[in-house]
């Protein structure tokens, strides 16, 4: 398998920057600002989507799939934008804290990690708005969803936290 010819490393972005939602791989464009959408059957782009990209000096983020959306983080002032795959379009422009750049979709919400922050915010999908946070220790960043629990690396100190999700 192989993606579309073309030197993507000085356009992609560093860290996991890329998710797989309706039969595409979807990855963030640091460089033009954007989330391209590739055909998993074609390893074609299909779409660019004009999502501005949150993080893209240091280009440490994550995007996310979840509850038939693609989601990153497009603003560093603290904007996640929630894309909708049937339309290649922002549909949701979702408030969050400052430097939201980690995300983790799991347990019926977006998680969404503000390093600068140290908190942790629960995300409802349904009404696109911010229904929990809870703070972090030093330096939170990479996240995950599953077994219970939404886990988060504390890089500050070389520890884990498990956060309850309901």
């Amino acid at each position: 398998y192989e993606i579309p010819k073309r030197d993507w490393s000085s356009d992609v972005c560093s860290s996991d920057l890329m998710a797989i939602a309706a039969n595409s791989l979807w990855v963030a464009n640091c460089k033009e600002g954007v989330l391209t959408r590739i055909d998993l059957a074609t390893a074609k782009v299909v779409a660019t989507v004009p999502t501005g990209i949150a993080n893209a000096k240091e280009g440490e983020m994550i995007v996310a799939a979840g509850d038939g959306s693609v989601w990153i983080g497009s603003d560093a002032t603290g904007e996640i934008a929630r894309v909708d795959p049937a339309t290649n379009s922002v549909v949701a422009t979702v408030k969050v804290a400052p430097g939201s750049y980690f995300l983790a979709y799991g347990s019926d919400a977006l998680w969404a990690v503000s390093q600068k922050g140290a908190t942790i915010q629960k995300i409802d999908p349904k009404t696109n708005m911010v229904v929990a946070t809870t703070p972090l220790g030093r330096a939170p960043g990479f996240l995950v969803a599953g077994e219970g629990a939404v886990w988060v690396q504390e890089q500050g100190d070389g520890t884990v936290a498990k956060i309850d999700p309901a």
